[in-house]
Protein backbone atom coordinates (compact mmCIF):
# COMPACT_ATOMS: atom_id res chain seq x y z
CA UNK A 1 0.00 0.00 0.00
CA UNK A 2 1.37 3.41 -0.87
CA UNK A 3 1.86 6.11 1.74
CA UNK A 4 -0.83 8.23 0.18
CA UNK A 5 -3.43 5.48 0.73
CA UNK A 6 -2.66 4.81 4.40
CA UNK A 7 -5.51 5.82 6.71
CA UNK A 8 -3.89 8.14 9.23
CA UNK A 9 -6.28 7.81 12.13
CA UNK A 10 -5.63 11.52 12.84
CA UNK A 11 -8.44 14.10 12.90
CA UNK A 12 -9.06 15.84 9.60
CA UNK A 13 -6.70 18.78 9.09
CA UNK A 14 -4.43 17.83 12.01
CA UNK A 15 -1.76 15.91 10.10
CA UNK A 16 1.24 18.22 9.52
CA UNK A 17 2.43 18.49 5.96
CA UNK A 18 5.89 17.32 7.10
CA UNK A 19 4.47 13.95 8.18
CA UNK A 20 3.86 11.02 5.84
CA UNK A 21 2.36 7.90 7.38
CA UNK A 22 3.74 4.67 5.89
CA UNK A 23 1.71 2.17 7.91
CA UNK A 24 -1.11 2.39 10.45
CA UNK A 25 -2.66 -0.53 12.33
CA UNK A 26 -3.81 -1.12 15.89
CA UNK A 27 -0.39 -2.48 16.87
CA UNK A 28 2.03 -0.57 14.63
CA UNK A 29 2.26 2.91 13.14
CA UNK A 30 5.17 4.06 10.96
CA UNK A 31 5.89 7.48 9.49
CA UNK A 32 8.44 9.77 7.89
CA UNK A 33 9.24 13.38 8.86
CA UNK A 34 10.62 15.71 6.20
CA UNK A 35 11.66 18.94 7.97
CA UNK A 36 14.80 19.72 9.98
CA UNK A 37 14.78 21.18 13.52
CA UNK A 38 16.64 24.42 14.20
CA UNK A 39 18.25 23.73 17.57
CA UNK A 40 18.63 21.13 20.31
CA UNK A 41 15.49 22.03 22.25
CA UNK A 42 13.39 22.16 19.09
CA UNK A 43 14.87 18.86 17.94
CA UNK A 44 13.75 17.15 21.11
CA UNK A 45 10.34 18.79 20.93
CA UNK A 46 9.99 17.70 17.30
CA UNK A 47 10.92 14.13 18.18
CA UNK A 48 8.25 14.05 20.88
CA UNK A 49 5.70 15.66 18.60
CA UNK A 50 6.48 13.08 15.90
CA UNK A 51 6.05 10.25 18.42
CA UNK A 52 2.84 11.80 19.79
CA UNK A 53 1.30 11.92 16.32
CA UNK A 54 2.08 8.29 15.58
CA UNK A 55 0.76 7.19 18.97
CA UNK A 56 -2.42 9.24 18.45
CA UNK A 57 -3.02 7.47 15.15
CA UNK A 58 -2.49 4.12 16.85
CA UNK A 59 -4.88 5.02 19.67
CA UNK A 60 -7.60 5.80 17.14
CA UNK A 61 -7.03 2.43 15.50
CA UNK A 62 -7.34 0.71 18.89
CA UNK A 63 -10.22 2.64 20.42
CA UNK A 64 -12.04 4.15 17.46
CA UNK A 65 -13.14 7.72 16.97
CA UNK A 66 -15.52 7.68 19.94
CA UNK A 67 -13.04 6.83 22.68
CA UNK A 68 -10.02 8.60 24.14
CA UNK A 69 -6.73 7.82 25.89
CA UNK A 70 -4.67 10.26 27.93
CA UNK A 71 -0.86 10.16 28.25
CA UNK A 72 0.17 10.19 31.91
CA UNK A 73 3.88 9.60 31.37
CA UNK A 74 6.30 9.95 28.48
CA UNK A 75 9.98 9.12 28.74
CA UNK A 76 12.98 8.81 26.47
CA UNK A 77 14.74 5.51 27.11
CA UNK A 78 17.44 6.12 24.51
CA UNK A 79 18.72 9.38 23.07
CA UNK A 80 21.43 10.00 20.51
CA UNK A 81 21.61 13.70 19.69
CA UNK A 82 23.95 13.23 16.77
CA UNK A 83 21.37 12.47 14.10
CA UNK A 84 18.39 14.16 12.51
CA UNK A 85 15.13 12.29 12.89
CA UNK A 86 13.77 11.03 9.58
CA UNK A 87 11.62 7.97 10.31
CA UNK A 88 9.74 6.57 13.28
CA UNK A 89 7.81 3.47 14.20
CA UNK A 90 5.40 3.19 17.14
CA UNK A 91 4.55 -0.26 18.44
CA UNK A 92 1.88 -1.07 20.99
CA UNK A 93 3.65 -3.16 23.62
CA UNK A 94 0.81 -3.44 26.15
CA UNK A 95 -2.94 -3.11 26.30
CA UNK A 96 -5.54 -4.00 28.92
CA UNK A 97 -8.98 -2.63 29.83
CA UNK A 98 -7.54 0.64 31.22
CA UNK A 99 -4.00 1.09 29.90
CA UNK A 100 -2.07 1.42 26.65
CA UNK A 101 1.74 1.45 26.40
CA UNK A 102 3.57 2.45 23.22
CA UNK A 103 7.24 2.41 22.29
CA UNK A 104 8.35 4.65 19.44
CA UNK A 105 11.75 4.21 17.78
CA UNK A 106 12.99 7.27 15.91
CA UNK A 107 15.79 6.88 13.36
CA UNK A 108 17.92 9.07 11.12
CA UNK A 109 18.12 8.74 7.35
CA UNK A 110 20.85 6.10 7.54
CA UNK A 111 18.87 3.97 10.00
CA UNK A 112 20.72 5.04 13.16
CA UNK A 113 18.47 5.07 16.21
CA UNK A 114 18.16 8.68 17.41
CA UNK A 115 15.71 8.13 20.23
CA UNK A 116 13.19 5.75 21.79
CA UNK A 117 10.11 7.26 23.40
CA UNK A 118 7.70 5.38 25.64
CA UNK A 119 4.11 6.56 26.24
CA UNK A 120 1.96 5.25 29.09
CA UNK A 121 -1.72 6.06 28.62
CA UNK A 122 -4.95 5.65 30.57
CA UNK A 123 -8.05 4.79 28.59
CA UNK A 124 -10.73 7.28 29.58
CA UNK A 125 -14.36 8.05 28.77
CA UNK A 126 -15.74 8.42 25.30
CA UNK A 127 -14.88 11.58 23.41
CA UNK A 128 -18.56 12.49 23.33
CA UNK A 129 -18.77 12.29 27.13
CA UNK A 130 -15.62 14.38 27.49
CA UNK A 131 -17.04 17.05 25.17
CA UNK A 132 -20.27 17.05 27.16
CA UNK A 133 -18.33 17.71 30.37
CA UNK A 134 -18.86 14.23 31.90
CA UNK A 135 -15.69 12.94 33.56
CA UNK A 136 -14.86 9.43 34.65
CA UNK A 137 -12.91 8.79 37.85
CA UNK A 138 -9.78 8.26 35.77
CA UNK A 139 -10.25 11.59 34.01
CA UNK A 140 -10.76 13.40 37.31
CA UNK A 141 -7.54 11.90 38.65
CA UNK A 142 -5.72 12.92 35.48
CA UNK A 143 -7.12 16.46 35.67
CA UNK A 144 -5.93 16.82 39.27
CA UNK A 145 -2.57 15.34 38.35
CA UNK A 146 -2.19 17.82 35.50
CA UNK A 147 -2.90 20.71 37.86
CA UNK A 148 -0.33 19.42 40.35
CA UNK A 149 2.27 19.03 37.62
CA UNK A 150 1.54 22.51 36.27
CA UNK A 151 2.15 23.91 39.75
CA UNK A 152 5.36 21.88 40.05
CA UNK A 153 6.51 23.23 36.68
CA UNK A 154 5.83 26.81 37.72
CA UNK A 155 7.75 26.44 40.99
CA UNK A 156 10.66 24.74 39.23
CA UNK A 157 10.77 27.35 36.47
CA UNK A 158 10.77 30.21 38.96
CA UNK A 159 13.70 28.59 40.74
CA UNK A 160 15.65 27.84 37.55
CA UNK A 161 15.03 31.22 35.91
CA UNK A 162 15.86 33.04 39.16
CA UNK A 163 19.14 31.17 39.65
CA UNK A 164 20.37 31.14 36.04
CA UNK A 165 18.25 33.70 34.23
CA UNK A 166 15.89 32.85 31.39
CA UNK A 167 18.62 32.78 28.71
CA UNK A 168 20.97 30.40 30.53
CA UNK A 169 18.38 28.10 32.07
CA UNK A 170 17.37 25.15 29.92
CA UNK A 171 14.18 23.16 29.58
CA UNK A 172 16.05 20.21 31.07
CA UNK A 173 16.97 22.30 34.14
CA UNK A 174 13.30 23.00 34.77
CA UNK A 175 12.21 19.41 34.16
CA UNK A 176 14.85 18.11 36.58
CA UNK A 177 13.83 20.63 39.25
CA UNK A 178 10.19 19.65 38.76
CA UNK A 179 10.98 15.97 39.20
CA UNK A 180 9.78 14.90 35.77
CA UNK A 181 11.33 13.79 32.52
CA UNK A 182 11.87 16.29 29.72
CA UNK A 183 9.50 14.40 27.40
CA UNK A 184 6.75 14.52 30.01
CA UNK A 185 7.23 18.26 30.38
CA UNK A 186 6.68 18.70 26.65
CA UNK A 187 3.10 17.55 27.19
CA UNK A 188 2.54 20.81 29.06
CA UNK A 189 4.68 23.21 27.04
CA UNK A 190 6.34 23.13 23.61
CA UNK A 191 9.10 25.74 24.02
CA UNK A 192 11.00 27.53 26.76
CA UNK A 193 9.08 30.69 25.84
CA UNK A 194 5.84 28.83 26.57
CA UNK A 195 7.24 28.01 29.99
CA UNK A 196 8.05 31.66 30.72
CA UNK A 197 4.54 32.67 29.68
CA UNK A 198 3.09 29.97 31.95
CA UNK A 199 5.15 31.30 34.86
CA UNK A 200 4.11 34.92 34.33
CA UNK A 201 0.46 33.94 34.02
CA UNK A 202 0.60 31.84 37.20
CA UNK A 203 2.33 34.59 39.23
CA UNK A 204 -0.07 37.32 38.11
CA UNK A 205 -3.01 35.02 38.73
CA UNK A 206 -1.78 34.38 42.26
CA UNK A 207 -1.39 38.12 42.90
CA UNK A 208 -4.92 38.76 41.63
CA UNK A 209 -6.41 35.98 43.75
CA UNK A 210 -4.56 37.23 46.83
CA UNK A 211 -5.89 40.75 46.32
CA UNK A 212 -9.41 39.56 45.60
CA UNK A 213 -9.62 37.41 48.72
CA UNK A 214 -7.99 39.96 51.04
CA UNK A 215 -9.85 43.10 49.91
CA UNK A 216 -13.34 41.64 49.55
CA UNK A 217 -16.19 41.82 52.02
CA UNK A 218 -18.13 44.62 53.69
CA UNK A 219 -15.43 46.07 55.96
CA UNK A 220 -14.56 49.78 55.60
CA UNK A 221 -12.37 50.66 52.63
CA UNK A 222 -9.44 51.57 54.89
CA UNK A 223 -9.48 48.14 56.56
CA UNK A 224 -9.66 46.32 53.23
CA UNK A 225 -6.90 48.46 51.75
CA UNK A 226 -4.54 47.60 54.59
CA UNK A 227 -5.58 43.93 54.43
CA UNK A 228 -4.58 43.91 50.75
CA UNK A 229 -1.26 45.62 51.45
CA UNK A 230 -0.40 43.18 54.24
CA UNK A 231 -1.45 40.19 52.13
CA UNK A 232 0.89 41.15 49.30
CA UNK A 233 3.73 41.97 51.69
CA UNK A 234 3.35 38.50 53.21
CA UNK A 235 3.23 36.82 49.80
CA UNK A 236 6.33 38.61 48.49
CA UNK A 237 8.18 37.87 51.73
CA UNK A 238 7.46 34.15 51.41
CA UNK A 239 8.51 34.01 47.74
CA UNK A 240 10.59 37.06 46.73
CA UNK A 241 11.95 35.30 43.62
CA UNK A 242 8.63 35.47 41.83
CA UNK A 243 8.34 39.27 41.96
CA UNK A 244 11.98 39.61 40.92
CA UNK A 245 11.26 37.37 37.95
CA UNK A 246 8.39 39.58 36.80
CA UNK A 247 10.63 42.62 36.71
CA UNK A 248 13.82 41.03 35.38
CA UNK A 249 12.68 38.51 32.75
CA UNK A 250 9.64 40.20 31.24
CA UNK A 251 11.70 41.45 28.30
CA UNK A 252 12.03 37.85 27.10
CA UNK A 253 8.27 37.37 26.68
CA UNK A 254 7.01 37.19 23.12
CA UNK A 255 5.15 40.40 22.12
CA UNK A 256 1.68 38.84 22.29
CA UNK A 257 2.47 37.20 25.62
CA UNK A 258 3.85 40.48 26.98
CA UNK A 259 0.63 42.26 26.06
CA UNK A 260 -1.36 39.49 27.73
CA UNK A 261 0.72 39.89 30.90
CA UNK A 262 0.15 43.66 30.87
CA UNK A 263 -3.61 43.07 30.69
CA UNK A 264 -3.44 40.51 33.47
CA UNK A 265 -1.40 42.87 35.65
CA UNK A 266 -3.90 45.66 35.00
CA UNK A 267 -6.66 43.51 36.53
CA UNK A 268 -4.81 43.56 39.84
CA UNK A 269 -4.15 47.31 39.63
CA UNK A 270 -7.87 47.84 39.01
CA UNK A 271 -8.62 46.32 42.42
CA UNK A 272 -6.45 49.00 44.06
CA UNK A 273 -7.98 51.77 41.96
CA UNK A 274 -11.56 50.74 42.73
CA UNK A 275 -10.77 50.51 46.43
CA UNK A 276 -9.16 53.95 46.51
CA UNK A 277 -12.10 55.41 44.60
CA UNK A 278 -14.53 53.79 47.02
CA UNK A 279 -12.65 55.35 49.94
CA UNK A 280 -12.80 58.74 48.27
CA UNK A 281 -16.54 58.51 47.72
CA UNK A 282 -17.17 57.45 51.32
CA UNK A 283 -15.05 60.35 52.64
CA UNK A 284 -12.48 58.04 54.26
CA UNK A 285 -9.70 58.71 51.73
CA UNK A 286 -8.24 61.84 50.20
CA UNK A 287 -6.63 60.48 47.03
CA UNK A 288 -6.35 63.03 44.20
CA UNK A 289 -5.67 60.51 41.40
CA UNK A 290 -6.78 56.92 42.19
CA UNK A 291 -5.45 55.53 38.87
CA UNK A 292 -1.89 56.69 39.50
CA UNK A 293 -2.00 56.05 43.24
CA UNK A 294 -3.11 52.46 42.57
CA UNK A 295 0.17 51.92 40.70
CA UNK A 296 2.10 53.47 43.58
CA UNK A 297 0.44 51.27 46.23
CA UNK A 298 1.21 48.20 44.11
CA UNK A 299 4.83 49.27 43.69
CA UNK A 300 5.32 49.98 47.40
CA UNK A 301 4.35 46.40 48.21
CA UNK A 302 7.33 45.18 46.17
CA UNK A 303 9.96 47.30 47.95
CA UNK A 304 11.19 44.34 50.02
CA UNK A 305 12.35 42.09 47.16
CA UNK A 306 13.11 44.82 44.62
CA UNK A 307 15.17 46.98 47.01
CA UNK A 308 16.49 44.12 49.11
CA UNK A 309 20.14 45.21 49.17
CA UNK A 310 19.16 48.71 50.22
CA UNK A 311 16.60 47.88 52.90
CA UNK A 312 17.85 44.58 54.34
CA UNK A 313 19.74 46.50 57.04
CA UNK A 314 16.39 47.61 58.49
CA UNK A 315 14.95 44.11 58.76
CA UNK A 316 11.88 42.75 57.00
CA UNK A 317 9.38 43.51 59.77
CA UNK A 318 10.46 47.15 60.03
CA UNK A 319 10.24 47.67 56.26
CA UNK A 320 6.79 46.10 56.01
CA UNK A 321 5.53 48.16 58.94
CA UNK A 322 6.84 51.33 57.29
CA UNK A 323 5.14 50.47 53.98
CA UNK A 324 1.80 49.92 55.72
CA UNK A 325 2.15 53.17 57.71
CA UNK A 326 3.15 55.09 54.61
CA UNK A 327 0.13 53.89 52.61
CA UNK A 328 -2.26 54.57 55.48
CA UNK A 329 -0.94 58.07 56.15
CA UNK A 330 -0.94 58.92 52.46
CA UNK A 331 -4.53 57.98 51.64
CA UNK A 332 -6.51 58.59 54.84
CA UNK A 333 -8.36 61.87 55.05
CA UNK A 334 -7.24 64.22 57.82
CA UNK A 335 -9.86 66.41 59.44
CA UNK A 336 -7.27 69.02 60.41
CA UNK A 337 -5.79 69.19 56.89
CA UNK A 338 -6.58 72.83 56.22
CA UNK A 339 -6.00 74.36 52.76
CA UNK A 340 -2.73 75.92 53.92
CA UNK A 341 -1.48 72.44 54.85
CA UNK A 342 -2.52 70.57 51.72
CA UNK A 343 -0.02 67.99 50.56
CA UNK A 344 -0.44 68.78 46.86
CA UNK A 345 -1.44 71.61 44.57
CA UNK A 346 -3.88 69.74 42.29
CA UNK A 347 -7.64 69.39 42.77
CA UNK A 348 -8.81 66.82 45.31
CA UNK A 349 -11.24 64.06 44.50
CA UNK A 350 -12.94 64.44 47.88
CA UNK A 351 -14.05 67.99 48.65
CA UNK A 352 -13.69 69.50 52.09
CA UNK A 353 -16.96 70.27 53.88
Amino acid sequence: MSAANVATGLPSGQQPKELTLLACSDARVAGRWSSEPNDADNQLARMLYFADLLVEAGVTKNLGDRNAARTIEASITHLNGGGRVSDAESRRIHRDHSTLVWETTLTSGDGTIVGIVRHVQIIGASKAAAEAGTKTTAQKVLSADRGDRREALVRAAIRAFSEKGFIRASVKDVATAAGMTTPTMYHYIKTKEDLLTLVFSAILERIYETLTSSTGGDAPAADRLMAGVNALLNMYRSDPAMIMLLYEEGRHLRPDDRRKSFRQSAEGIEIWRALLQEGNESGAFDVPDPEVWAELVSLLCTVGPLRYWNVKKFGQARVEKAVAQFVASAVLRREDDLPSKKRHDGPRTVKRP
